[in-house]
């Protein structure tokens, strides 16, 4: 974003909208609380802005938390208005029974609100947001997974020095941070939760004196804050201030109570709180917890609500028409009854009107239950008096809304109760349900969460929730086909958004056994959506940004439903029929789809139409792969290869750092992972990343200023108190992981010994030891105290170490290096202070690592071997094979179960086989390939589910290791293999057909006809492909040593001719694919050829500065010859006979011939064109010079050639083209896509030489932007119309030329392009974007696409050769 500094202002604002935050303003029904001082802190808990109370807990169940935090956010609002010279404060605030109405509650969601309020109060720190984006190289933290990017944002502002007194408030915390939509066995839940929010309120009052929470829950976060006291060592216990009820019902106050004479009156210290514990340190800020419950009330909080409640009666009144007495009777009962409880008040209140008679209130009021629940219930009792039509439409609508993961819409809440049409969802909610729900912003929301609660508490009785979230999957699944079948028709649809992705969600929240009846139908519902509308359900999810939930979603309930209930779903199998039996397969199929929809790395909102057509055809996806041919149109698909065993594709690609990754690591929970960059030069910025990795999204950034080439090493500490280690060679930093910031650094003593460097660092198992293992010596740090202390000294056995590890267990020291005489590994017995083993037989640099159980000890080296060895006998358990490559590093998944290796050109991944008792060896090789030559570390996730490799060139890639099971042994990648053929007109054995290229592709051309394409690659080699089938025909020999650079077809599609960078050309048998004749005498790379009209001669261009024409009639003849005999074994020909036209000074590219043979233009390197007289020449003509200088006519030794040259426009020309019948008009294509266009002077009829008139430019980059204009023809039925894949251009009308000015681009029926966005290739439809490539399809040139009609082919880095035909899409 660029700042304008004239309005900073307007900026600040833009800045804070991107965190998309719409915050609820307090309720107005809380004004009259002004009026009342509710609350005043004990002596011993102070909150001004002077004192060291910074957290103020209120637990408990009662509603009157809420009550005291209103009055405490309008108290400070009132004090911030009238403090005049006292300092300025911020407050920010949520309360859960507003805020959820929004959306789903998360802690991302609340930190992100209380942010949004800081900046709004603080505009000027709206530069730490900013340096953030920056840094992070991200538009905003919109994830509910983006917790610690915010946590970390929100750390940086409080420690600001112009921070002001900022008070956070925050009203029920659980269902802020969604923990009451869930519980701990949601598997749904968002990684960062409670426990984080409640750490992160710590951490925060930590930061700054001018910083204070208020918060209130329930049990929930009584007991968090319980297990943050005992996990954190700082905060301790200092007082426990109980008030019990005694036996007769006075309350019995403890001697400390002493200390809290300053509460708002007597009875609300007696009757009211409840101090659980205070929590204090020397070092630290206090934390008071007050527990209030719901048995009694303070009496100031009391006479609030009775104000409310008369505020309340009085509303009623007026409303009813009654007044007077009746009013005052109404109030005095609701306020004895009421209990301090504002919500019962409520409740009440909605009673007595649905009534709708005044005068028997008070009796009303005498039959109300006591309690908020028994309330609930009573009202809900009478739905009965409505009939049952209406209380069934009233409970399925309270039902739909309790079970509900979020707040839903009015049309999605439609969509799902799908009512008959004459019935108002409004009415319903308005006029039945008012009670419970209310409208707001047209969603439907709980008027307070204690609804919901209530609701879910009736409804999860029995089988009752499980029976009401199986009915929602199938309203879900209802809803979701009938909006797709409605797009499919071409009609408007409304997309539910909830439906659309929730029905997984609920999917997994029932028990299967409790809904037998349903399982049938749920289960035939999701084959359907999976099979028959698969693509159509991801288009939806795409439009509305959902389709990476959905992947969560799927891989959770694959996880948590589909494989728990493996058995029950088995027997259902059974009892139901085999149509079921597809259900698992359905599932797991649209989680691989969706995994390689984001392997592909396409843009954001691409459709996953473009992932269908570049899927391979495996037998995971055989369910989807029917959809293909209703992909986009296509009639005809590129084939795909996969690689061994897997996809080739990584899954993402993490870029950002500027040198090579140095070390990566995941903290202790999972949840975050960290890379380190090593800087090729002092001048790059090195840096600390710390990505989500779920998500995969950088939350933080580091600057490391103190390592000068960056880092090489980092570590996380055990347990969720982290620190973070970042080692270069000499130094250690260390990381508060909870706020991001550096906190020290360390130098070890035993740095002073010659070449001493750090080669690992590593934490104790327990915690209690930071290690640092450097050449001659180890160094152990012990926490928190960071005391140094010599743990190992090397020195006197004379090895040298380069590599090391530790084992899990902290017993064992692995080294790799040297003594004086040999190189080999050393295990060290830590405890015992000696070595346990040597292990010989790597003689390169080695790298080693233990797995997780201290079990094995895997090392690998230059010298192409992995050996794994037991550390306990030094035993070599055995060696894996990797076929020669040289190998940079080795790596073990935590389970033990895979081992990788990074290979100079590939990732390799073994599987372990386990015999009776650990794991003793690996087999089946998977290969990732993808990043040749550049892979030097890879390290296993978390879970052991992905692979990261660290590139040389600034990127991390993401490997899937869990993708297709290998059936029986391991394949073979089917790149390597192909069809044979044995052609009708070949004696020779069948001949492996190869279904790609071993090297990039360097051209690609159509036959005249489009039934052919013929491609070559940069190693020589030249497949023909069916270009009706997509499929490779043959393989046309061993002709050219070096790449293609040209591929034309003869007119009539039998034969081939190729340019080579190996100076030769070839001419080849189309149908036998032989070699009928090689031409030879160029002497560098022949950059063009072409054939003539008659097809007995050759044009070819060369970077020798020549243009030779080479006479092929006795090549044809050979050819003819042996289509006779039936044989193709005939030698091919080696002709170096020819005529050089050698008027060119520099490289030639291109050449034509006019439609007559009569003339021959040739361009290159050059300002000018040179057109030769190609009939003159044969006949021994001269010429006379005419004195032009801009156009000449030259006799050099038989060569006649004409020169036309445009020096202001005209340069590097590349493609060129003559105007049929006659070749009267030239049209010339440079590199840059200028096209220039020349008209003949002369009767074109006459034998003379003609002279050219220069007619006009276009500028093809701005016509044609992206997209290079190349092989630009002329149809012999439209003579006025140059057409290429770009277009067609206008250049002459039935008059006269056309000028510049006047130039037209026609768009000439449906047309197909190949488009460059930006890097990004797209083929496009009439000009808009169709079909996006995937970069893992990247092409060289703008010789390796061609277009003809409906027809594209793309030739690829890869090998890959990609033909695809359109027609009409389905």
């Amino acid at each position: 974003m660029k700042l304008d500094m004239e309005n900073p202002e307007k900026d600040n604002a833009e800045l804070i909208s991107k965190l998309r935050v719409s915050h609820q303003p307090i309720s107005n029904k809380w004004d009259f609380l002004r009026d009342f001082s509710l609350w005043e802190a004990p002596d011993d808990v102070d909150f001004t802005s002077k004192s060291s109370d910074r957290v103020l807990w209120m637990t408990g169940d009662s509603t009157c938390k809420t009550v005291l935090l209103h009055s405490i956010v309008h108290q400070l609002f009132d004090s911030t208005s009238k403090s005049g010279s006292e300092p300025r404060k911020t407050i920010a605030y949520l309360f859960s029974d507003s805020e959820p109405k929004s959306g789903q509650g998360s802690p991302a969601s609340v930190v992100r609100s209380l942010i949004w309020q800081v900046l709004q109060s603080q505009p000027s720190l709206s530069k730490h947001f900013q340096s953030m984006l920056s840094s992070t190289e991200r538009d905003g933290f919109h994830d509910a997974n983006d917790f610690y990017a915010l946590s970390i944002l929100l750390y940086t502002l409080l420690q600001d020095d112009q921070l002001n007194t900022t008070y956070f408030v925050l009203d029920g915390l659980e269902e802020l941070c969604g923990e009451v939509l869930s519980n701990a066995q949601d598997p749904y839940r968002d990684d960062w939760g409670l426990k984080d929010m409640v750490r992160l309120i710590y951490q925060s009052s930590c930061l700054s004196d001018r910083v204070r929470w208020f918060v209130s829950g329930t049990k929930h976060l009584t007991r968090q804050i319980d297990i943050e006291l005992h996990h954190d060592a700082k905060i301790t216990r200092v007082t426990e201030i109980s008030h019990d009820h005694t036996s007769d019902g006075s309350h019995a106050v403890s001697d400390t109570a002493a200390k809290y004479p300053k509460t708002p009156d007597p009875e609300m210290r007696e009757t009211v709180i409840k101090q659980d514990v205070t929590f204090r340190s020397a070092s630290d800020p206090r934390s008071s917890q007050i527990h209030i419950t719901s048995s009694s009330c303070p009496s100031a909080v009391r006479c609030a609500v009775n104000y409310y409640t008369s505020l309340k009666v009085r509303e009623l009144a007026s409303r009813s028409y009654y007044g007077g007495d009746l009013q005052s009777l109404v109030t005095q009962q609701l306020q004895t009854c009421s209990g301090g409880n504002w919500l019962w008040v409520d409740l009440a209140c909605d009673i007595i009107e649905s009534k709708g008679v005044p005068w028997n209130a008070p009796g009303i009021i005498g039959k109300l239950e006591p309690d908020v629940a028994g309330l609930y219930g009573q009202i809900q009792s009478e739905l009965r008096t409505l009939g049952t039509e209406n209380e069934n439409f009233c409970n399925k609508v309270l039902s739909t809304a309790a079970i509900a993961f979020r707040p839903l819409s009015i049309a999605e809440f439609s969509n799902l109760v799908h009512f008959p049409a004459e019935v108002d969802l409004k009415i319903i909610i308005e006029r039945m349900c008012f009670s419970f729900l209310e409208i707001q912003e047209e969603k439907v929301c709980f008027k307070h969460p204690a609804a919901r609660q209530h609701l879910r508490t009736n409804i999860g009785k029995g089988d009752g929730l499980s029976l009401a979230h199986a009915e929602m999957v199938m309203e879900c699944f209802r809803a979701v086909l009938d909006d797709l079948q409605r797009d499919k028709n071409k009609e408007k649809p409304w997309l539910g958004n909830y439906a659309m992705i929730y029905w997984i969600r609920h999917l997994s929240a029932f028990n299967i056994s409790q809904v037998p009846e349903l399982m049938q139908s749920i289960m035939e519902s999701i084959n359907k959506l999976l099979k028959d509308h698969f693509i159509w359900w991801l288009e939806a999810l795409t439009s509305q940004g959902l389709l990476a939930q959905a992947l969560r979603d799927l891989r959770i309930l694959e996880t948590t439903w589909v494989e728990k209930t493996k058995q029950e779903l088995r027997l259902a199998y059974y009892s139901n029929g085999s149509n079921n039996a597809a259900l698992f397969e359905n599932i797991r199929g649209a989680i691989l789809f969706l995994e390689y929809h984001y392997d592909l790395n396409l843009p954001d909102g691409t459709s996953p139409r473009s992932t269908l057509v570049f899927c391979p055809d495996v037998d995971e996806l055989k369910h989807i792969l029917p959809l293909k041919r209703r992909a986009l149109g296509l009639t005809l698909m590129p084939v795909i290869r996969t690689s061994r065993l897997r996809l080739g594709s990584s899954s993402r690609i993490l870029k950002g750092y500027s040198g090579h990754i140095g070390d990566c690591a995941y903290s202790p929970d999972g949840r975050l992972m960290a890379a380190i960059s090593i800087s090729n030069n002092a001048s790059e910025k090195t840096s600390l990343r710390l990505w989500d990795s779920k998500t995969l999204k950088v939350q933080h950034v580091l600057p490391t200023p103190i390592f000068e080439y960056g880092a090489w090493h980092v570590a996380f500490s055990p347990g969720r108190c982290g620190v973070l280690a970042m080692a270069s060679s000499s130094d250690v930093q260390l990381v508060d992981v909870s706020t991001g910031t550096p906190t020290r650094t360390l130098e070890p003593i035993t740095s002073i010994y010659a070449d001493n460097k750090i080669i690992h660092i590593k934490f104790s198992l327990d915690g209690d030891y930071l290690i640092a293992v450097q050449s001659k010596s180890v160094i152990r740090w012990q926490l928190p105290s960071y005391q140094e202390s010599v743990w190992v000294d090397l020195r006197a056995t004379g090895f040298y170490t380069d590599g090391a590890c530790i084992s899990s267990d902290d017993r064992l020291l692995a080294l790799a290096g040297h003594d004086k005489l040999t190189r080999h590994l050393v295990i060290w017995d830590i405890k015992e202070s000696k070595v346990r083993h040597k292990l010989k037989g790597h003689e390169g640099g080695v790298e080693i690592r233990f797995s997780s159980d201290s079990g094995l000890l895997v090392s690998c080296s230059a010298d192409c071997g992995v050996r794994i060895w037991d550390p306990e006998t030094g035993e070599e358990i055995s060696k894996l094979d990797v076929g020669g490559a040289r190998i940079y590093d080795v790596a073990l998944s935590p389970d033990g179960m895979n081992l990788a290796c990074a290979t100079i050109e590939d990732v390799r991944v073994w599987g372990a086989i386990v015999p009776t008792q650990g794991v003793k060896r690996y087999d089946y090789e998977h290969v990732f390939q993808g990043d040749p030559g550049n892979v030097h570390k890879i390290w296993f996730s978390f879970d052991g589910r992905h692979i990261l490799s660290s590139s040389r060139d600034g990127t991390l890639r993401i490997w899937p290791v869990e993708r297709f099971e290998p059936s029986g042994t391991a394949a073979k990648d089917d790149s390597a293999s192909g069809q044979t053929q044995s052609p009708a007109d070949s004696n020779d054995a069948p001949q492996a057909i190869p279904k790609y290229h071993d090297q990039p592709v360097s051209f690609v051309a159509f036959s005249p006809e489009g039934t052919m394409v013929a491609s070559g690659s940069d190693d020589g080699d030249i497949l023909l492909w069916n270009a009706n089938e997509g499929t490779a025909l043959r393989s046309l020999g061993d002709g050219h040593t070096r790449g293609i650079l040209s591929l034309v077809f003869s007119r009539d599609g039998n034969t081939l001719i190729s340019a080579s960078s190996d100076y030769t050309i070839g001419i080849w048998h189309v149908h036998s694919g032989k070699l009928l004749c090689k031409l030879e005498g160029h002497s560098d790379w022949v950059r063009d050829v072409k054939f003539s009209p008659d097809g007995h001669f050759i044009a070819s261009a060369s970077d020798d500065n020549t243009v030779k024409i080479w006479d092929i009639t006795e090549s044809l003849n050979n050819k003819a010859i042996a289509e006779k005999d039936g044989s193709t074994n005939t030698e091919p020909m080696i002709q170096t006979r020819c005529t050089t036209l050698s008027k060119h000074a520099d490289y030639v590219y291109c050449v034509a011939f006019s439609p007559n043979g009569q003339y021959l233009a040739s361009g290159g390197d050059e300002p000018r064109i040179l057109i030769w007289d190609l009939q003159a020449m044969r006949h021994g003509d001269r010429g006379e010079d005419s004195g032009q200088s801009k156009q000449q006519q030259r006799h050099n030794g038989g060569q006649l050639c004409l020169e036309l040259s445009r020096p202001d426009t005209l340069s590097n020309v590349r493609c060129l083209a003559f105007a049929p019948p006659y070749g009267d008009t030239l049209v010339a294509v440079s590199k840059s896509g200028v096209i220039c266009i020349w008209k003949a002077i002369a009767e074109p009829q006459t034998t003379g030489t003609q002279n050219w008139q220069f007619t006009y430019t276009v500028d093809g980059d701005r016509a044609w932007p992206g997209r290079p204009f190349r092989f630009p023809q002329f149809d012999a039925e439209q003579p006025d119309v140059l057409l290429s894949e770009n277009g067609a251009l206008l250049v002459r009308n039935s008059s006269s030329w056309v000028d510049a000015s006047s130039s037209m681009i026609l768009g000439l029926g449906t047309h197909y392009r190949v488009l460059d966005d930006n890097g990004k290739t797209w083929i496009t439809k009439n000009e808009e974007k169709l079909l996006f490539v995937p970069p893992q399809y990247d092409r060289d040139d703008v010789h390796t696409f061609h277009v003809k009609g409906d027809r594209v082919v793309i030739g690829c880095l890869s090998g890959a050769v990609l033909i695809f035909r359109f027609g009409d899409e389905e």
